[in-house]
């Protein structure tokens, strides 16, 4: 083809290589970005195929792959000329303010979504009957090789029957767009099943609005190459995160005055004030929440968070940002995801395409990171320093700093709120604790128990070196060095270290624990930090998982055969324990080796004998 009959997609070839690093959170959010054009496009019915093939492995096992991923939408379609820029990069047709009102924005989602997970894209489109479809394509390797120096001018070219016939094509007006040459590297999912299925749950989320309102219908399907049929044929669902829709993939659940098909949440504080309106000049936004009811927490039998609906809100864990209906980003940076208690709650923040820039909106639309930062960040100073919403607002005002207002003034809000929904989930649950300020203790927790234990031996002035540092450190210094070691301790980010050392000062315990998914021979590990006796207990260890010492399982939710069960369990860890120390006396080599653990034995022994006298 002559030269002047193609664009040229970048200056250099090889720069394309760096493109295919776009970053996206896995196959089906590359999807999405199709799925982002057939709604823009105006589409009523999208279609999402794979086509697996059966491969021989080098152990000459035949095994399932996907060979083609295709999506059909029955849009308007596009022109010669719109075709010829969509799969160039930064060539959308949404480009200029007056035209981002809707899903598309950036002129980046089709190209850089396709070369993302395939080497070759084709892509067909029509306006007049599918008969008169136009097409082109782009090939990764040919670029790479200097062969496709850019998109060739979009001709007619008769869709392919097989793709005509498993799709079913009949539309006036559409696209579809193909996907092959897959590189199996970059694909998260490597089977047709699977994509759909992981696709049905991240679509199903991104798209709900779309779905629940009748919008959009999106059909998923498999057609098996050797046998020729449709092996899979499943319409998407919605998935909600704030769990207030019915007729989503949520797991149905009946018990305690839930009906089967009814949604396990319910508006948080009320039905009449779970949404909240912000009005600014360039728009509205507005966040919503929602919380688990009562019965969807109190159930009989296992632990609520064991039960299908529960790991189902776990997996929806975090505040959902959505822009222009279009999930971006379920943001877990607002949960303290190390508490099994942050699956029963929801936060929605919906803004229109005005804020992109102010929320921080990536080209790929997965993320707004700019909002995403706040949720890391303890705004209580900020909280503290203006007495009511309008001093805030004035003062930002006063410095023309909007864009900082409308996220201040919401990322507030949400951690306010997110504190009360706790305190509430607290109160759902509650057995044998009392709050204390802010904070609620056990009055019946070991922790507590060793304390005072301590606090007599204490009285007979016998002092540990935590009891010395504790004496030391200022109350700034103390938080400071409990939330460094808590961040190392959990592989946590900073902002819900700060959070739970927050708390463990609080408190009126000199003992606190933490967990470590470290790897360690070690059941157990004791630092003096901040005053307090930090004991680490590594999940990894045998022991710990035997011992069931997460502390995610409630008592008071188990049903007599799980608590006899949970204690012979915990007997039998406990002699195992004992059984290990046993033996590694009787491996002492030599006498002063074993003298000195019997040494040690004693001085535990005794140490225990005070703290049990507690009970």
């Amino acid at each position: 083809m002559p030269e002047n009959n193609i664009r040229e997609i970048i200056p250099d070839a090889y720069a394309i290589k760096s493109m295919r690093d776009s970053g996206y959170r896995n196959t089906a959010y590359a999807i999405a970005e199709l799925i982002d054009n057939s709604i823009q496009a105006g589409a009523k019915n999208v279609q999402l195929l794979c086509t697996e093939k059966k491969i021989l492995t080098k152990s000459k096992k035949k095994i399932s792959r996907v060979s083609e991923i295709a999506v059909l939408d029955d849009g308007t379609g596009m022109d010669k000329e719109t075709l010829w820029d969509a799969l160039l990069f930064g060539k959308g047709t949404n480009l200029t303010r007056e035209k981002q009102k809707g899903i598309g924005k950036f002129g980046m989602g089709l190209p850089n979504s396709s070369i993302s997970q395939a080497r070759h894209v084709e892509v067909w489109s029509w306006q007049d009957g599918f008969q008169n479809s136009i097409y082109t394509f782009l090939n990764v390797d040919q670029v790479m090789a200097g062969k496709q120096k850019g998109i060739p001018e979009p001709a007619e070219k008769k869709i392919p029957s097989l793709w005509k016939k498993i799709l079913k094509i009949n539309s006036k007006s559409g696209t579809l767009v193909l996907w092959s040459d897959l590189d199996y590297r970059r694909l998260t999912w490597k089977t047709g099943v699977t994509i759909l299925e992981k696709s049905a749950s991240e679509i199903g989320r991104i798209y709900r609005r779309f779905i629940d309102r009748d919008k959009l219908n999106i059909m998923l399907k498999i057609y098996d190459k050797e046998t020729k049929k449709i092996i899979y044929d499943e319409k998407a669902k919605p998935n909600d995160p704030m769990q207030l829709m019915t007729g989503t993939i949520s797991p149905e659940y009946s018990q305690g005055g839930i009906e089967a098909g009814e949604p396990i949440f319910e508006p948080y504080p009320s039905s009449e004030s779970y949404q909240k309106t912000f009005n600014y000049e360039k728009a509205s936004l507005r966040v919503s929440l929602s919380v688990a009811k009562d019965a969807a927490r109190k159930s009989t039998g296992k632990n609520p968070g064991d039960y299908p609906h529960g790991k189902h809100a776990k997996r929806n864990l975090g505040v959902s940002i959505l822009r222009a209906d279009r999930e971006l980003h379920l943001d877990t940076s607002w949960a303290n995801q190390y508490e099994p208690t942050e699956r029963w709650w929801g936060v929605e923040v919906d803004f229109p395409s005005e804020f992109d820039e102010v929320f921080g909106v990536s080209n790929n639309k997965q993320s707004a990171n700019t909002f995403t930062s706040l949720g890391k960040l303890d705004l209580t100073d900020l909280e503290d320093r203006y007495v009511d919403a309008k001093a805030l607002r004035d003062s930002f005002k006063e410095n023309e700093q909007l864009d900082d207002l409308v996220l201040y003034e919401v990322a507030i809000y949400i951690k306010k709120q997110l504190s009360q929904i706790r305190s509430y989930l607290d109160k759902q649950t509650s057995g044998t604790r009392t709050v204390k300020g802010d904070t609620l203790i056990d009055q019946k927790s070991p922790e507590l128990k060793g304390t005072r234990a301590t606090e007599k031996r204490k009285e007979e002035n016998i002092i540990g070196r935590s009891d010395e540092q504790k004496e030391l450190l200022s109350k700034e210094e103390k938080e400071h060095e409990l939330t460094s070691f808590i961040q190392e301790e959990g592989e946590i980010d900073q902002t819900k270290a700060k959070e739970e050392a927050k708390l463990i000062l609080k408190s009126p315990t000199l003992f606190s624990f933490g967990l470590s998914t470290r790897n360690s021979t070690n059941f157990f590990e004791v630092n003096n930090i901040a005053g307090l006796i930090r004991i680490t207990l590594f999940q990894k260890h045998p022991a710990f998982q035997l011992l069931d010492l997460s502390g995610s399982r409630d008592v008071n939710e188990l049903n007599s055969e799980q608590l006899k069960e949970k204690i012979q369990t915990a007997e039998d860890g406990i002699k195992l324990l004992i059984e290990s120390w046993a033996r590694m006396e009787d491996e002492a080599l030599s006498d002063k080796r074993l003298n000195e653990l019997v040494r040690i034995r004693e001085d535990w022994g005794r140490m225990a004998m005070e703290f049990f006298q507690e009970e």
